[in-house]
C-alpha cells in the first residue's frame, strides 16, 4: 500500500479567498521542488457546465497549479460523497507516487471530513437477533448541512444544541437497504429466506428490531456508537 502524501487542508466559508490561497501555497510548494495537486472539495464544482454560479476555478488558474475534483459528472448524474472519496483517493495515490504534496481546498464540509479524517459509519439492521442489512453512510447523497437546510426551509424549528437524524440510510446493493419497506421492495420480494422459511416482508407482532452503529477506530479497529432497539407490540383493545 502506498503511504499517504502530505495533505494540507484549506477550508472556510464562501468568498474568503480559499482558491487563491491554495493556488499560492501550491506555487510555493512547486517552487521548492515538490509536485503538488489541489483537490477541490466543492460539491457543486464536481458538475460540468456549472462554472459561473459555482465560481469554478478558471482554466488559467488550473494552469498555475494542477487541480482535481472538478468536472467529474454531468448535472443530471447522481454524485455522492462516496464518489468523491473514490476520486480523491486515486488522486492521492498518484501524488504519493510522485513524492508530492496534496492540497484539499473548498467549503463542502462533508467532502473535507470524508477525505481528511474518513467518514465511514456503518449500520447493522437486525431482526430478531439476525443481521438482515448493512447500510453504509458513505453512500449518502446529501450532506448533514444539506439535510439541515432541508429541514429549516420547510419550517422546522431548530435551535443550537438540537439533534436531528439523517433518515433512512441505504446503499446501492439489496443487502444495504436501510428500511424493511425497501428490503422487501414493498412486500414483493421476501428477504431473509436463508434465515426464515419463506422469508419475511413486513414486521409482525413480537418482532424486535435493532439498529447498531460503528465507525473507524485507530489501528484498524471499530468504535461502537451505540444501538437503538424497538419491539412491535400487539394492538391493545
Amino acid at each position: 500500500m502506498t503511504a499517504a502524501p502530505p495533505l494540507v487542508v484549506v477550508a472556510g466559508v464562501t468568498a474568503t479567498g480559499k482558491t487563491e490561497l491554495a493556488i499560492r501555497l501550491g506555487e510555493a510548494i512547486a517552487a521548492a521542488g515538490r509536485p503538488v495537486t489541489i483537490i477541490s472539495a466543492d460539491s457543486r464544482q464536481v458538475y460540468r457546465g456549472l462554472d459561473i454560479g459555482t465560481a469554478k476555478v478558471t482554466a488559467a488558474d488550473r494552469e498555475r497549479v494542477p487541480h482535481a475534483g472538478i468536472d467529474l459528472a454531468d448535472p443530471d448524474q447522481p454524485f455522492s460523497v462516496a464518489d468523491f472519496v473514490t476520486h480523491a483517493g486515486a488522486v492521492l495515490d498518484e501524488v504519493a507516487a510522485q513524492d508530492g504534496v496534496a492540497l484539499l481546498a473548498g467549503g463542502t464540509g462533508l467532502y473535507l471530513r470524508a477525505v481528511a479524517r474518513g467518514l465511514d459509519i456503518d449500520v447493522e439492521v437486525l431482526l430478531n437477533g439476525e443481521v438482515v442489512s448493512r447500510p453504509p453512510y458513505r453512500t449518502m447523497y446529501w450532506s448533514p448541512e444539506q439535510m439541515l437546510a432541508h429541514l429549516t426551509v420547510n419550517g422546522a424549528s431548530l435551535r443550537t444544541g438540537d439533534l436531528f437524524a439523517s433518515g433512512t440510510i441505504s446503499g446501492p446493493d439489496a443487502g444495504q437497504r436501510g428500511s424493511f419497506l425497501e428490503l422487501s421492495w414493498g412486500g414483493k420480494e421476501p428477504f431473509g429466506t436463508d434465515l426464515w422459511e419463506g422469508g419475511r416482508t413486513f414486521l409482525e407482532d413480537g418482532d424486535e428490531v435493532v439498529l447498531r452503529y460503528t465507525a473507524p477506530g485507530t489501528g484498524g479497529g471499530r468504535i461502537g456508537l451505540g444501538e437503538v432497539v424497538g419491539r412491535v407490540e400487539p394492538a391493545r383493545a
